[in-house]
């Protein structure tokens, strides 16, 4: 989820985020990764986390309708971030199996745009925002407004699927996956080990 929000003077932007009654939110935290809300029920979890520069998470009562009439009480944790210009606030929602490790995510650096890794254990996953034309992070390349990239070691070395949005090159480790000169909407590459196939 991307939030964008300009401004010749400061604001308070504020992300609000509702829970089911059942579930019991907290905020989490590990080394070298920003804080994250977590939410937990018999059925797998959720974990939220927000990217940005500044801000923090906070938390409230809220109220929630399972059915009409009826409301009950339901915690509703808020991102608050007090920025002027051009802001981007990007989250993501994980959901996980309860008996899995929770999924990490933390910043890459990147060149003309913004660039994300995701641990999710059994696959890491890169994913790429666009903002000047061209996005660089680590050994991909993508002229795409979005780019997720899946690989199956945490070297990411061995890239086995791709997802590219609304553009029309994409290269990794020096080799063209994607080129085309008209631009597409969407586009999914799989890749083997002497081959990518395209769907």
């Amino acid at each position: 989820m991307r939030d964008v929000a300009k401004s010749a003077k400061e604001h308070q932007y504020d992300l609000w985020f509702h829970f089911d009654s059942e579930t019991n939110p907290q905020v989490q935290s590990a080394p070298g990764y920003l804080p994250a809300v977590v939410a937990a029920s018999d059925e797998g979890a959720l974990k939220v986390v927000t990217l940005s520069a500044a801000g923090g998470w906070k938390t409230e009562a809220g109220w929630v309708s399972h059915c009409y009439g009826e409301k009950v009480a339901a915690p509703v944790y808020t991102f608050s971030v007090v920025g002027r210009g051009d802001l981007e606030l990007v989250t993501f929602l994980l959901p996980y199996h309860c008996s899995a490790p929770a999924p990490r995510i933390r910043e890459l650096e990147a060149r003309g745009g913004r660039a994300f890794e995701l641990d999710m254990g059994d696959t890491l996953d890169v994913v790429l925002i666009n903002h000047d034309g061209v996005v660089e992070s680590g050994n991909l390349v993508s002229d795409c407004e979005w780019s997720w990239a899946r690989f199956s070691d945490s070297t990411r070395n061995e890239l086995n699927e791709v997802i590219l949005i609304n553009g029309g090159n994409f290269s990794f480790a020096g080799e063209s996956l994607q080129r085309s000169k008209k631009r597409f909407e969407s586009r999914v590459i799989r890749c083997a080990a002497d081959r990518s196939i395209q769907v």
